[in-house]
């Protein structure tokens, strides 16, 4: 005999947290956030390029907007867990 049925969601939640993925999922919706969360202009000039342990990484096209995204990057940083709602990034890196 079946048991009551369960919510799409719930069995969902549960499958991300039986197969261990619910960290990968975070990082690749950071990347997914990125443009709503950096607005247009910084969009245009910055890529999110690969997530690794923890590590945004960002392909920035040129030296100026480098230096400048080094002082907005912690803030940035923390918008992105913000709509995340967890701390799936812990530093982003500029290249």
């Amino acid at each position: 005999m079946a048991g009551k049925p369960i919510p799409l969601g719930q069995s969902l939640e549960r499958l991300i947290t039986d197969l261990g993925i619910g960290g990968r999922i975070a990082e690749q919706r950071a990347m997914l956030l990125w443009d709503e969360v950096v607005g247009p202009a910084i969009a245009q000039a910055a890529r999110p390029d690969r997530m690794t342990r923890g590590s945004l990484h960002v392909r920035v096209k040129t030296a100026t907007w480098r230096h400048t995204l080094i002082f907005e990057r912690e803030k940035i940083r923390r918008k992105l867990n913000d709509r995340l709602g967890e701390e799936a990034i812990k530093e982003i890196v500029l290249k």
